[in-house]
């Protein structure tokens, strides 16, 4: 019987694991945890998934998203066209927003052990509301890199805010199928997001854009505002550590989480690769047309491959899942670097469409299996970080190959890393500690 299967549809399998044995490998560490899960799972009631819970903390992170894709995709425009911004300059504006998500997602799980996790995600997006205005009264450059990054920081807060409360009551015999669903919030926000930007942008203006992700962002608190309390015993569990607990290494990052956040992170390389540099790559080989729909079929593929995905983790474990995912990664970039038509640019959008659609919400449940409630919010702010940090310094990191060997050979050379990505999963499974 396996501990890593989140096939578990009674307690009492729990409970008999914890009685008469750990698989290979466990330890007094580990023994913890499974009690952690038998008394978590006492406090998820029944086994469904759609509760008025999860579906408004699941449309609460799509207009969360929604936002978010709406500006990345207009703000280098708006900082060149407003304030004559150098090409660095503005892309600066763009990635200062992930600096300060990135920060928010380190420091998250303390605030949430202070606030409780629904005050956090009610400050956090009535931050986002407030950043999204305040892009209206802007009146230099300096001003508007301030405010990218103070959203940046409402918006890491918010986010990783969400993903525990829903996460934290999804029932265990579920938790793939759940995590896929609620994953399915951020693939119809990248799809829509970045439509409504381009639109907006170019024939609303930029004003009236500000507006709508205003208005985004207040449909996202009014459904965080839905989800209604958190339940008390969850609560004064975090309360009574929080009296108790220093802060540590363990207070910002879960050490149980750093496998797959790893892994997940050589993956996410190729990801950032391909949000950087494919229109480039599509022009340079005539593939405009094509890359205009790369990620309509990459979300297409993503949307129906998620909930699937999902019920195997659930049922078999997360080797049928994740091995294929990552090959998936593995084939899609080297199609992508060999590409030169259309059929061979899009077949690489399925292919990375199921690969990343079966691959991370099974990657979330993965970090967060072992960790006990009072770190829930630490697992979570793991995984994201380093997926996050991924995409954000790829371009740093692998951007100086463009000159030298041209886009086929990073893509190329990313193909190689999510080869690697699929080697460190294995080991971690023969090694036990994934």
């Amino acid at each position: 019987m396996r501990l890593d299967c989140y096939g578990l549809p009674r307690i009492r399998r729990l409970q008999r694991l914890s009685r008469f044995g750990l698989p290979r490998g466990g330890g007094s560490r580990r023994r913890k945890r499974l009690d952690h899960q038998i008394q978590e799972q006492k406090l998820v009631p029944g086994t469904k998934i759609f509760t008025k819970h999860f579906l408004a903390g699941t449309f609460a992170n799509f207009f969360v998203y929604i936002q978010y894709y709406v500006l990345i995709v207009s703000v280098t425009t708006y900082a060149k066209e407003t304030y004559a911004a150098s090409v660095s300059a503005a892309g600066f504006a763009a990635s200062i927003f992930i600096l300060g998500a990135l920060l928010a997602r380190f420091v998250s799980p303390v605030v949430m052990k202070t606030l409780g996790r629904r005050r956090t995600l009610l400050t956090g997006l009535a931050l986002v509301v407030l950043s999204c205005l305040a892009y209206l009264v802007t009146n230099s450059l300096l001003a508007l890199l301030l405010i990218r990054a103070l959203h940046g920081v409402a918006y890491g807060i918010s986010q990783t805010a969400v993903t525990s409360l829903v996460t934290a009551r999804i029932p265990i015999s579920h938790h793939g199928e759940g995590i896929g669903y609620f994953m399915l919030s951020i693939t119809v926000g990248s799809a829509i997001g970045p439509f409504i930007g381009t639109v907006a942008m170019h024939i609303l203006g930029f004003n009236t854009l500000f507006l709508i992700c205003a208005a985004v962002s207040v449909l996202a608190l009014l459904c965080a505002l839905a989800m209604g309390p958190e339940q008390a015993k969850l609560r004064s569990a975090t309360e009574a550590e929080n009296t108790t607990k220093k802060l540590a290494f363990t207070t910002f990052v879960e050490p149980s989480a750093l496998p797959i956040s790893t892994v997940t992170a050589l993956i996410y390389f190729g990801y950032g690769a391909v949000l950087t540099y494919l229109n480039s790559f599509a022009a340079e080989q005539g593939l405009v047309e094509a890359a205009g729909i790369y990620f309509v079929i990459y979300a297409l593929i993503m949307f129906v491959t998620r909930p699937l995905t999902g019920r195997l983790f659930d049922r078999r474990g997360d080797l049928p899942v994740m091995v294929p995912g990552y090959s998936a990664m593995v084939v899609g970039l080297a199609v992508l670097a060999a590409a030169t038509n259309s059929f061979l640019l899009l077949a690489a959008a399925a292919l990375m469409g199921f690969g990343i659609g079966a691959s991370q919400p099974a990657g979330l449940a993965l970090a967060i299996k072992n960790a006990p409630d009072s770190q829930l919010d630490v697992a979570n702010s793991t995984y994201f970080v380093f997926m996050d940090a991924a995409i954000g310094v790829c371009p740093l990191v692998l951007g100086w190959m463009v000159p030298t060997f041209g886009y086929r050979g990073l893509y190329l050379a990313v193909t190689a890393i999510a080869a690697l990505a699929l080697g460190a999963y294995l080991a971690g499974k023969r090694a036990h500690k994934i």
